[in-house]
């Protein structure tokens, strides 16, 4: 199989000769531009066959990577992982209003960005026939629609609109039902209920939705929500609820249906479209944050995000046994309240590199909650806010204090 290409917009040359190499070395061909125009000018171009773009969002002077993003997918349809050092929440608010499969920092391990570009390609390739899918079900909906409305108008071009009305009806592969208002009492399905629900046509007329016969509400509740909607409205749109399909099993749907008049009797047509792979990937993602926050919190090493004041403003369990606090308390705390006079002089100029947006790596001594002094190595980045002001610092804890021999 030929490899996936990459495109990798990065204006750090040492990170991205470091992730181009990791991404070799995982199979995939790499393409590394270092400005937002060129990554822009080379999709325009069309020359290079790109499967997946790696935007890093401060690319320095120039188009930022969200502005680069948001240009290039207005050309063509692309899955984009962003990748930053920054991890504000207005800035990651701002990257979801941009269509994109994933938000890496940089710090983190390989292994998540090699998930998270696994990941995207499954989701991107899901959604393209989703989207496919749903253009092609719409359209069949909007016929369906359109005739529905014709019927209630005039009953009198019934007979002549039945033929096409048939047809919409039919092959929809939505589960298309019509049952009376009155008592929930099947009038017609389609094929689409019967190979979405499993049950075949003698199996349903005849007899009703309701819980004490069919059942295929799994919580009454959410039929009375309908019914509700139905006598206020006439209509009720995007009712999402789980059904139950003659097996047992459940299927998530999302339901729309309005009265109708069928031969002067009151009734509810009702379209259900299976929803139950896009409440999966829903779930797969609140699984795939999950995951990568349990990383966080589980890595050997002390992590932590400071704020422009260096006050801790996350700590995961390793960084306050570092510390030697207990969980919680390093929040609110300065690097400074563990520093001596020498600390102090260290922390005071790397910070000032900080500020100047310079990542830095550093020894430094501290004196931990008990009294301990211990020596740890520093590894500290700038986090800039969209503007390119400083906000703070990512920096990861290593105690490197060398024990005494027995």
């Amino acid at each position: 199989m030929e490899a996936k290409t990459i495109l990798l917009v990065e204006d750090e040359a040492l990170i991205a000769l470091m992730e181009t190499r990791q991404l070799e070395e995982a199979g995939y061909r790499v393409i590394h531009v270092s400005t937002g125009e060129a990554a822009l000018a080379l999709v325009q171009d069309g020359s290079e066959a790109v499967d997946l773009i790696l935007m890093d969002i401060d690319l320095g002077r120039g188009m930022d990577g969200t502005t680069a993003a948001r240009e290039i997918l207005s050309r063509r349809e692309i899955p984009l992982l962003f990748l930053s050092g920054h991890q504000e929440k207005e800035l990651v608010d701002k990257t979801e209003q941009i269509t994109n499969y994933g938000y890496v920092v940089k710090n983190s391990a390989f292994t998540v960005l090699y998930a998270s570009i696994r990941m995207a390609f499954k989701l991107f390739e899901a959604q393209r026939k989703i989207n496919q899918k749903s253009m092609e079900i719409e359209a069949t909906n909007e016929e369906l629609r359109v005739t529905i409305e014709t019927l209630e108008e005039t009953n009198r071009e019934l007979f002549a609109l039945e033929d096409k009305f048939s047809k919409a009806f039919h092959l929809n592969p939505d589960s298309i039902i019509i049952n009376r208002l009155s008592d929930g009492r099947f009038m017609d399905i389609n094929e689409g209920f019967t190979q979405n629900m499993g049950y075949a046509w003698e199996d349903v007329m005849g007899r009703s939705t309701l819980p004490e016969d069919l059942g295929i509400w799994a919580n009454p509740e959410d039929r009375r929500r309908l019914l509700e909607g139905l006598q206020a409205r006439g209509e009720v749109a995007n009712l999402e609820a789980p059904f139950r399909r003659k097996d047992g099993s459940l299927v998530d749907g999302m339901m729309s249906a309005r009265i109708i008049d069928v031969n002067g009797e009151r009734c509810v047509i009702s379209i259900t479209r299976d929803i139950s792979a896009r409440k999966e990937k829903e779930l797969a993602l609140a699984a795939s944050e999950a995951r990568y926050r349990s990383l966080l919190l589980s890595i050997g090493e002390g992590f932590c995000h400071q704020d422009e004041n260096e006050v801790f403003q996350f700590a995961n369990p390793a960084a306050e046994r570092i510390f030697g606090v207990g969980p919680g308390t390093l929040i609110g705390h300065r690097v400074q309240d563990f520093l001596d006079a020498e600390g102090l002089a260290i922390q005071q100029a790397q910070n000032e590199r900080r500020r100047q947006d310079e990542s830095s790596s550093f020894l430094t001594p501290i004196i931990r909650d008990d009294g301990v002094r211990r020596v740890l190595r520093v590894r500290a980045s700038p986090v800039q806010d969209g503007s390119g002001r400083f906000q703070g610092s990512s920096v990861v804890f290593t105690d490197v204090t060398e024990e005494p021999s027995a």
